[in-house]
Protein backbone atom coordinates (compact mmCIF):
# COMPACT_ATOMS: atom_id res chain seq x y z
CA UNK A 1 0.00 0.00 0.00
CA UNK A 2 0.78 3.90 0.20
CA UNK A 3 3.57 4.90 2.47
CA UNK A 4 2.33 6.58 5.56
CA UNK A 5 3.67 9.94 7.10
CA UNK A 6 5.48 9.95 9.87
CA UNK A 7 4.19 13.45 10.64
CA UNK A 8 0.79 13.65 9.75
CA UNK A 9 -1.15 17.46 9.28
CA UNK A 10 -4.09 17.93 12.05
CA UNK A 11 -7.12 16.81 10.46
CA UNK A 12 -8.58 20.63 11.31
CA UNK A 13 -5.48 23.04 10.87
CA UNK A 14 -5.82 26.32 13.02
CA UNK A 15 -6.91 29.67 11.42
CA UNK A 16 -4.61 31.79 9.88
CA UNK A 17 -3.95 34.65 12.23
CA UNK A 18 -5.43 37.66 10.99
CA UNK A 19 -3.14 41.69 11.33
CA UNK A 20 -5.50 42.09 14.52
CA UNK A 21 -4.24 39.58 16.26
CA UNK A 22 -0.09 40.67 15.34
CA UNK A 23 -0.95 44.12 16.21
CA UNK A 24 -2.18 42.99 19.93
CA UNK A 25 0.67 40.44 20.30
CA UNK A 26 3.26 42.52 19.42
CA UNK A 27 4.98 45.04 22.00
CA UNK A 28 3.74 48.22 22.09
CA UNK A 29 6.29 50.90 20.56
CA UNK A 30 8.71 53.02 22.24
CA UNK A 31 7.71 56.84 21.90
CA UNK A 32 10.56 58.62 20.71
CA UNK A 33 9.67 61.68 22.87
CA UNK A 34 7.01 62.64 25.15
CA UNK A 35 5.74 65.63 23.22
CA UNK A 36 3.62 63.72 21.10
CA UNK A 37 1.71 63.24 24.29
CA UNK A 38 1.36 67.57 24.88
CA UNK A 39 -1.14 69.21 23.44
CA UNK A 40 -0.11 71.93 21.02
CA UNK A 41 0.17 74.82 23.15
CA UNK A 42 2.34 73.23 25.65
CA UNK A 43 4.99 71.55 22.66
CA UNK A 44 4.78 75.15 21.61
CA UNK A 45 5.93 76.09 25.22
CA UNK A 46 9.00 73.33 25.06
CA UNK A 47 10.19 74.71 21.62
CA UNK A 48 10.26 77.88 22.13
CA UNK A 49 12.13 77.29 25.57
CA UNK A 50 14.47 75.21 23.66
CA UNK A 51 15.18 78.41 21.29
CA UNK A 52 15.72 80.75 23.97
CA UNK A 53 18.19 78.58 25.45
CA UNK A 54 20.06 78.05 22.03
CA UNK A 55 19.71 81.94 21.17
CA UNK A 56 23.12 83.78 20.72
CA UNK A 57 21.53 86.56 22.68
CA UNK A 58 21.70 84.47 25.48
CA UNK A 59 25.24 84.48 24.90
CA UNK A 60 26.76 88.18 24.61
CA UNK A 61 27.11 89.93 21.31
CA UNK A 62 26.10 93.15 19.16
CA UNK A 63 23.52 93.68 16.69
CA UNK A 64 24.23 96.83 14.26
CA UNK A 65 22.72 98.64 11.67
CA UNK A 66 19.75 100.95 12.62
CA UNK A 67 18.44 100.65 15.94
CA UNK A 68 21.91 99.14 17.04
CA UNK A 69 21.94 97.46 20.62
CA UNK A 70 23.94 95.39 22.99
CA UNK A 71 23.96 92.68 25.30
CA UNK A 72 26.07 90.78 27.62
CA UNK A 73 26.03 87.70 29.74
CA UNK A 74 26.38 87.93 33.34
CA UNK A 75 29.04 86.62 34.83
CA UNK A 76 28.22 84.40 37.36
CA UNK A 77 26.62 81.08 35.44
CA UNK A 78 24.20 79.64 39.02
CA UNK A 79 20.90 80.63 38.43
CA UNK A 80 21.33 83.34 36.03
CA UNK A 81 18.15 84.83 34.19
CA UNK A 82 19.42 86.60 31.14
CA UNK A 83 17.14 89.71 29.97
CA UNK A 84 17.48 91.83 26.87
CA UNK A 85 14.90 94.57 25.76
CA UNK A 86 15.08 97.49 23.72
CA UNK A 87 12.57 100.50 22.57
CA UNK A 88 13.47 101.85 18.56
CA UNK A 89 14.21 105.59 19.82
CA UNK A 90 17.03 103.84 22.64
CA UNK A 91 19.26 100.91 22.97
CA UNK A 92 20.00 99.31 25.95
CA UNK A 93 20.20 96.00 27.33
CA UNK A 94 20.09 94.49 31.01
CA UNK A 95 20.18 91.26 32.43
CA UNK A 96 19.34 89.58 35.93
CA UNK A 97 19.88 86.64 38.50
CA UNK A 98 17.81 85.57 40.80
CA UNK A 99 18.50 85.49 44.13
CA UNK A 100 17.81 82.38 46.98
CA UNK A 101 14.96 84.24 48.64
CA UNK A 102 13.31 84.51 45.67
CA UNK A 103 13.36 88.23 44.63
CA UNK A 104 15.02 89.36 41.30
CA UNK A 105 18.65 91.60 41.36
CA UNK A 106 19.41 92.84 37.97
CA UNK A 107 22.01 95.04 36.68
CA UNK A 108 21.66 97.46 33.56
CA UNK A 109 24.12 97.39 30.69
CA UNK A 110 22.44 99.98 28.50
CA UNK A 111 25.15 101.19 25.74
CA UNK A 112 24.29 104.97 26.61
CA UNK A 113 26.30 104.68 29.31
CA UNK A 114 23.54 105.01 32.04
CA UNK A 115 22.31 102.14 34.11
CA UNK A 116 21.46 100.62 38.07
CA UNK A 117 21.27 98.10 40.26
CA UNK A 118 18.59 97.02 42.54
CA UNK A 119 15.59 94.14 43.42
CA UNK A 120 12.07 93.60 43.11
CA UNK A 121 12.12 92.11 46.22
CA UNK A 122 10.44 89.12 45.00
CA UNK A 123 6.85 90.99 43.21
CA UNK A 124 5.87 89.72 40.02
CA UNK A 125 7.13 93.45 38.24
CA UNK A 126 10.40 93.93 38.19
CA UNK A 127 11.35 98.01 38.33
CA UNK A 128 14.86 99.37 36.93
CA UNK A 129 16.45 102.77 36.99
CA UNK A 130 16.41 105.15 34.61
CA UNK A 131 19.20 104.63 31.52
CA UNK A 132 20.43 108.26 29.85
CA UNK A 133 19.91 106.55 26.57
CA UNK A 134 16.50 105.05 27.79
CA UNK A 135 14.45 108.97 28.21
CA UNK A 136 15.19 112.57 28.79
CA UNK A 137 13.57 113.36 31.55
CA UNK A 138 16.44 113.45 33.81
CA UNK A 139 18.20 111.44 36.49
CA UNK A 140 15.68 109.53 38.45
CA UNK A 141 14.83 110.28 41.88
CA UNK A 142 13.77 106.64 43.11
CA UNK A 143 14.48 103.26 41.30
CA UNK A 144 12.13 102.21 38.46
CA UNK A 145 10.86 106.27 38.90
CA UNK A 146 11.43 109.62 36.75
CA UNK A 147 11.23 113.08 38.22
CA UNK A 148 7.43 112.64 37.88
CA UNK A 149 6.44 109.39 39.81
CA UNK A 150 6.16 107.02 36.68
CA UNK A 151 7.87 103.95 36.25
CA UNK A 152 9.97 102.98 33.31
CA UNK A 153 7.02 101.32 31.93
CA UNK A 154 4.69 103.85 32.06
CA UNK A 155 7.46 106.71 30.66
CA UNK A 156 8.33 104.08 27.83
CA UNK A 157 4.41 104.21 26.36
CA UNK A 158 4.16 108.47 27.51
CA UNK A 159 7.24 108.37 24.90
CA UNK A 160 5.38 106.28 22.41
CA UNK A 161 2.00 107.75 22.63
CA UNK A 162 2.99 111.31 22.60
CA UNK A 163 1.02 112.59 19.24
CA UNK A 164 -2.13 110.95 19.89
CA UNK A 165 -1.78 112.16 24.32
CA UNK A 166 -1.53 115.53 22.89
CA UNK A 167 -4.41 115.00 19.96
CA UNK A 168 -6.87 113.42 22.97
CA UNK A 169 -5.69 116.11 25.97
CA UNK A 170 -7.89 118.57 24.58
CA UNK A 171 -11.01 117.05 23.82
CA UNK A 172 -13.62 117.29 26.29
CA UNK A 173 -15.08 114.56 28.27
CA UNK A 174 -17.88 112.11 26.59
CA UNK A 175 -16.09 113.05 23.29
CA UNK A 176 -15.96 110.34 20.38
CA UNK A 177 -12.82 109.23 19.18
CA UNK A 178 -11.54 106.74 16.58
CA UNK A 179 -7.90 104.83 17.06
CA UNK A 180 -7.49 103.43 13.72
CA UNK A 181 -4.55 100.75 13.65
CA UNK A 182 -2.52 99.32 11.03
CA UNK A 183 -0.10 96.21 11.28
CA UNK A 184 1.48 94.73 8.73
CA UNK A 185 5.12 93.68 6.76
CA UNK A 186 5.89 97.19 5.45
CA UNK A 187 9.08 96.15 3.96
CA UNK A 188 9.13 98.42 2.88
CA UNK A 189 6.22 100.70 3.98
CA UNK A 190 4.73 102.78 0.70
CA UNK A 191 3.08 105.70 0.06
CA UNK A 192 -0.28 103.48 -0.05
CA UNK A 193 0.09 102.07 3.18
CA UNK A 194 0.19 105.96 4.76
CA UNK A 195 -2.70 106.57 2.39
CA UNK A 196 -4.95 104.05 3.79
CA UNK A 197 -4.98 105.33 7.17
CA UNK A 198 -5.20 108.96 6.45
CA UNK A 199 -8.14 108.00 4.37
CA UNK A 200 -9.71 106.43 7.33
CA UNK A 201 -8.80 109.46 9.60
CA UNK A 202 -10.80 112.20 6.98
CA UNK A 203 -13.39 109.86 6.31
CA UNK A 204 -14.16 109.20 10.17
CA UNK A 205 -13.57 112.86 10.72
CA UNK A 206 -16.61 113.31 8.14
CA UNK A 207 -14.25 115.60 5.86
CA UNK A 208 -14.17 113.36 2.47
CA UNK A 209 -16.38 110.42 0.97
CA UNK A 210 -19.18 110.87 2.87
CA UNK A 211 -21.32 110.69 -0.32
CA UNK A 212 -20.24 107.56 -1.93
CA UNK A 213 -22.40 104.65 -2.12
CA UNK A 214 -20.04 102.19 -0.44
CA UNK A 215 -20.07 104.64 2.98
CA UNK A 216 -22.23 103.34 5.67
CA UNK A 217 -25.14 106.07 6.15
CA UNK A 218 -25.48 105.41 9.96
CA UNK A 219 -21.28 106.04 10.40
CA UNK A 220 -20.50 108.14 13.42
CA UNK A 221 -18.93 111.72 13.10
CA UNK A 222 -15.78 111.34 15.39
CA UNK A 223 -14.24 114.54 17.50
CA UNK A 224 -10.80 113.37 16.61
CA UNK A 225 -8.88 110.27 14.83
CA UNK A 226 -5.16 108.84 15.62
CA UNK A 227 -3.52 106.31 14.59
CA UNK A 228 -0.71 103.56 15.16
CA UNK A 229 1.44 101.15 12.21
CA UNK A 230 3.03 97.94 13.69
CA UNK A 231 5.07 95.36 11.96
CA UNK A 232 5.26 91.83 11.74
CA UNK A 233 7.75 90.13 12.80
CA UNK A 234 11.18 89.27 11.71
CA UNK A 235 10.50 85.74 11.59
CA UNK A 236 7.24 85.71 9.34
CA UNK A 237 9.16 88.81 7.19
CA UNK A 238 11.90 86.40 6.40
CA UNK A 239 9.78 83.33 5.22
CA UNK A 240 7.09 85.21 3.51
CA UNK A 241 9.72 87.15 1.16
CA UNK A 242 12.37 84.10 1.23
CA UNK A 243 15.15 84.30 -0.51
CA UNK A 244 14.80 88.00 -0.53
CA UNK A 245 16.50 89.79 2.50
CA UNK A 246 14.13 91.46 5.17
CA UNK A 247 14.85 95.16 7.18
CA UNK A 248 14.14 94.39 10.62
CA UNK A 249 11.51 95.55 12.07
CA UNK A 250 13.47 97.85 14.23
CA UNK A 251 14.50 99.08 10.89
CA UNK A 252 10.52 99.18 9.05
CA UNK A 253 9.24 100.96 12.16
CA UNK A 254 11.77 103.66 12.08
CA UNK A 255 10.67 103.75 8.16
CA UNK A 256 7.34 104.22 9.58
CA UNK A 257 8.22 107.26 11.36
CA UNK A 258 10.16 108.44 8.19
CA UNK A 259 7.11 108.35 6.46
CA UNK A 260 4.49 109.82 9.70
CA UNK A 261 6.69 112.29 10.96
CA UNK A 262 4.38 115.15 9.02
CA UNK A 263 1.07 113.37 10.44
CA UNK A 264 0.75 114.66 14.25
CA UNK A 265 -1.93 112.26 15.05
CA UNK A 266 0.39 109.01 13.18
CA UNK A 267 3.05 107.35 14.21
CA UNK A 268 4.77 103.65 14.78
CA UNK A 269 4.41 101.15 17.29
CA UNK A 270 5.44 97.91 18.68
CA UNK A 271 1.59 97.08 19.72
CA UNK A 272 -1.05 98.63 18.11
CA UNK A 273 -3.86 96.88 20.53
CA UNK A 274 -1.67 97.49 23.40
CA UNK A 275 -1.47 101.02 22.47
CA UNK A 276 -5.16 101.24 21.99
CA UNK A 277 -5.46 99.88 25.26
CA UNK A 278 -2.88 101.91 26.89
CA UNK A 279 -5.63 104.72 25.74
CA UNK A 280 -8.20 103.67 27.27
CA UNK A 281 -6.93 103.72 30.92
CA UNK A 282 -5.25 107.17 30.01
CA UNK A 283 -8.21 108.90 28.75
CA UNK A 284 -11.11 106.79 30.94
CA UNK A 285 -13.75 109.90 30.05
CA UNK A 286 -13.53 109.48 26.20
CA UNK A 287 -15.21 107.16 24.19
CA UNK A 288 -12.77 104.92 22.06
CA UNK A 289 -13.61 103.04 19.33
CA UNK A 290 -10.93 100.51 17.59
CA UNK A 291 -10.52 100.53 13.51
CA UNK A 292 -8.45 97.73 12.89
CA UNK A 293 -7.39 98.01 8.60
CA UNK A 294 -7.22 95.40 6.79
CA UNK A 295 -6.18 94.28 3.37
CA UNK A 296 -8.68 91.92 1.44
CA UNK A 297 -5.50 89.36 1.82
CA UNK A 298 -5.19 89.61 5.74
CA UNK A 299 -9.02 90.00 6.01
CA UNK A 300 -9.66 86.60 4.08
CA UNK A 301 -7.24 84.94 6.88
CA UNK A 302 -8.38 86.40 9.83
CA UNK A 303 -12.36 87.10 9.36
CA UNK A 304 -12.38 90.18 10.80
CA UNK A 305 -15.84 90.69 9.89
CA UNK A 306 -16.33 87.89 12.56
CA UNK A 307 -15.33 89.77 15.66
CA UNK A 308 -16.81 93.15 15.29
CA UNK A 309 -18.27 94.71 18.18
CA UNK A 310 -19.72 98.35 18.96
CA UNK A 311 -16.25 99.34 20.33
CA UNK A 312 -14.29 97.36 18.01
CA UNK A 313 -14.99 97.60 14.31
CA UNK A 314 -12.32 96.87 11.06
CA UNK A 315 -12.23 98.65 7.66
CA UNK A 316 -10.89 96.32 5.02
CA UNK A 317 -9.49 97.74 2.25
CA UNK A 318 -10.34 95.87 -1.39
CA UNK A 319 -7.38 94.73 -3.75
CA UNK A 320 -7.08 92.80 -6.91
CA UNK A 321 -5.97 89.09 -6.07
CA UNK A 322 -1.92 88.10 -6.67
CA UNK A 323 -1.56 86.18 -9.82
CA UNK A 324 -2.43 82.50 -9.18
CA UNK A 325 -4.04 83.34 -5.70
CA UNK A 326 -7.31 83.51 -5.01
CA UNK A 327 -6.94 86.25 -2.75
CA UNK A 328 -8.46 89.76 -4.21
CA UNK A 329 -11.72 91.18 -3.69
CA UNK A 330 -13.86 88.93 -5.72
CA UNK A 331 -12.85 85.95 -2.86
CA UNK A 332 -13.35 88.52 0.19
CA UNK A 333 -16.92 88.73 -1.49
CA UNK A 334 -17.31 85.24 -1.55
CA UNK A 335 -16.82 84.88 2.16
CA UNK A 336 -18.41 87.74 3.71
CA UNK A 337 -21.47 86.99 1.17
CA UNK A 338 -21.61 83.08 3.19
CA UNK A 339 -21.04 84.38 6.60
CA UNK A 340 -23.97 87.35 6.49
CA UNK A 341 -25.68 87.08 3.33
CA UNK A 342 -25.15 90.47 1.93
CA UNK A 343 -22.28 91.99 0.84
CA UNK A 344 -21.90 95.57 1.65
CA UNK A 345 -20.43 98.17 4.21
CA UNK A 346 -21.67 98.67 7.68
CA UNK A 347 -20.15 101.38 10.47
CA UNK A 348 -19.03 98.03 11.90
CA UNK A 349 -17.35 96.65 8.92
CA UNK A 350 -16.34 98.96 5.97
CA UNK A 351 -15.26 98.12 3.07
CA UNK A 352 -13.49 100.21 1.09
CA UNK A 353 -12.36 99.99 -2.44
CA UNK A 354 -9.01 100.03 -3.92
CA UNK A 355 -7.20 103.19 -2.99
CA UNK A 356 -3.30 102.99 -4.18
CA UNK A 357 -1.71 100.80 -6.55
CA UNK A 358 1.74 101.26 -4.21
CA UNK A 359 2.83 98.10 -2.76
CA UNK A 360 6.05 96.99 -1.16
CA UNK A 361 6.44 94.27 -3.78
CA UNK A 362 6.73 96.87 -7.05
CA UNK A 363 9.02 99.03 -4.23
CA UNK A 364 11.61 96.02 -3.84
CA UNK A 365 11.61 95.11 -7.23
CA UNK A 366 12.37 99.36 -8.04
CA UNK A 367 14.61 99.53 -5.38
CA UNK A 368 16.98 96.47 -7.01
CA UNK A 369 16.17 98.26 -10.50
CA UNK A 370 17.30 101.44 -8.97
CA UNK A 371 14.39 102.42 -11.04
CA UNK A 372 14.37 106.14 -9.10
CA UNK A 373 11.06 107.60 -11.08
CA UNK A 374 9.42 104.98 -9.41
CA UNK A 375 10.26 104.91 -6.34
CA UNK A 376 9.47 108.90 -6.55
CA UNK A 377 5.65 107.68 -6.74
CA UNK A 378 6.04 104.29 -4.24
CA UNK A 379 7.67 105.62 -1.63
CA UNK A 380 8.10 108.86 0.61
CA UNK A 381 11.24 111.07 0.20
CA UNK A 382 13.27 110.07 3.43
CA UNK A 383 12.55 106.53 3.05
CA UNK A 384 13.45 106.27 -0.50
CA UNK A 385 16.61 108.37 0.34
CA UNK A 386 17.49 105.80 3.38
CA UNK A 387 16.72 102.56 1.34
CA UNK A 388 18.87 103.82 -1.75
CA UNK A 389 21.74 104.43 0.15
CA UNK A 390 21.82 101.85 2.96
CA UNK A 391 18.86 99.59 2.58
CA UNK A 392 19.22 95.62 1.42
CA UNK A 393 17.67 95.87 -1.96
CA UNK A 394 21.05 96.47 -3.91
CA UNK A 395 21.08 96.40 -7.46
Amino acid sequence: GRPRLLNPPPRHAPPRPTAADVRAAAPPPERETPCVSLPFSGAKRLIAMSDRQRSPRRCGGEQTGWGRSQWERAPDEGGTQHRWSRDHSGEWSWSGSRDGSGGDSWTDGSSGGGGGSGSDGGRQRETWRRAPSWTDAGESKHQGQDKEGKDEWSTWWDRALSKARAKLAQLPGGSLVAVVTFAGSFCPVTRGHIACVVGSRELLLGRERRGERWVPKDLEEFSEVVGFIGCNSDKYVTKKLAPLPILTKEERLGLIDLAAEEHDWLCSVNGPWDAVEQLRSRFPELRLIHFVIDGADAALWNKPWRKTTQEQRCIIVEREGDPGQDNGVDALRKAITQDVGDYRSTPRCILWPPLSSASSTRSRRALIARDLASLAELLHPKVMARLVESGPYQP
